[in-house]
């Protein structure tokens, strides 16, 4: 199987259809047990201002997903 770099982070083919595909963002922060932040996004760039935001808030790092067909696709990690 044959993975490709975007973001810095290496993605499979299907990962990157997902990505293509996209309907929907969401931006995670996981903030220990069972405890996490959700913000869910209709572009990728307002996806990348709430991770932005929630790294900030909680000095942690966030996460973007996106999502495509009820499959999700790690587009990016944010650090604070």
């Amino acid at each position: 199987m044959t993975k490709r770099k975007a973001e810095g982070i290496e993605h499979t083919p299907h990962e990157l259809e997902i990505i293509a595909k996209a309907d929907r963002y969401v931006a995670y922060l996981f903030a220990g047990r069972g405890n996490k932040h959700k913000v869910a996004c209709s572009t990728l760039s307002e996806a990348k201002q709430a991770a932005l935001c929630l790294a900030a808030a909680h000095n942690r790092a966030a996460l973007i997903y996106a999502i495509a067909n009820n499959s999700s696709a790690l587009v990016a990690t944010v650090q604070p």
